[in-house]
């Protein structure tokens, strides 16, 4: 886990960005556990 700015979220994957919450989150708003898992495991299982 590296931090970001305030109001930044994004996973990566091998430094991919496979979820990026945009500008909803300054407001709070991030995607769902399931989503964020869905899109590591999507990734993962990539070739």
């Amino acid at each position: 886990m590296i931090h970001g700015s305030y109001g930044e979220f994004k996973v990566l994957v091998n430094d991919e960005v496979v979820v990026d919450a945009g500008a909803l989150t300054a407001l709070g708003i991030v995607p769902s556990n399931r989503r964020i898992i869905a899109a590591v495991r999507a990734r993962l299982d990539a070739p």
